[in-house]
């Protein structure tokens, strides 16, 4: 038996101009601290899930890529993503001895200290859950802050570099794209 069919659900990738503002509020609400811009771009760059990206090492950010270990992704395939050079460059200053967001509890506790918020409650080791979290809620706290516009969710990003790649003639999936190109690694 053939399963019903469905309506076909619409893509949300999310825009310039909504991932403009997103970047200009985190950089109005961060002042002077790179990581949260620097974390989106490199997402919305490598199209890599969350908690993928919050898990990498110091020691994948290498020769102008972000390497993704079998291991640490969902489809459990190693991948290498070529990074622009300005972002291969911000993301090589900022990397800690292990980890690549290893200075988020430090950062954070010096941007909510500017924010006149108490610290004291901001864990000083870094786990990639609890980095996974706080995304998580900068996408909740930019919907709170401007109700006007478009809802974000840590998704979209994804969904815009795919589409983009997909639109440039690669595919992440290895099919032929509808310039007919495939994927190269």
């Amino acid at each position: 038996m053939a399963p019903p069919k469905t309506d076909k659900i619409e893509v949300q990738v999310i825009g310039d101009d909504t991932l403009t503002h997103l970047m200009g509020w985190l950089d109005v609400r961060y002042a002077g601290w790179p990581l949260p811009r620097l974390f989106l771009e490199a997402k919305a760059v490598t199209g890599c899930r969350l908690m993928d990206l919050c898990g990498v090492e110091s020691a994948q950010l290498r020769d102008g890529r972000l390497h993704f270990r079998a291991d640490q992704t969902k489809g459990r395939k190693a991948r290498s993503v070529p990074l622009p050079p300005e972002l291969f460059a911000a993301l090589d200053a900022v990397k800690g001895k292990r980890f690549l967001w290893e200075s988020y509890p430090q950062g954070l506790v010096e941007a909510v200290g500017k924010m006149g918020h108490p610290t004291h409650r901001i864990k000083p080791d870094f786990q990639p859950r609890r980095l996974y979290h706080w995304v998580e809620t900068l996408f909740l706290d930019y919907g709170a802050a401007h109700p006007d516009r478009p809802k974000i969710h840590s998704h979209q990003p994804r969904k815009r570099a795919f589409t983009a790649a997909w639109e440039s003639g690669i595919d992440p999936g290895g099919r032929p794209s509808p310039s007919g190109a495939t994927r190269t690694r």
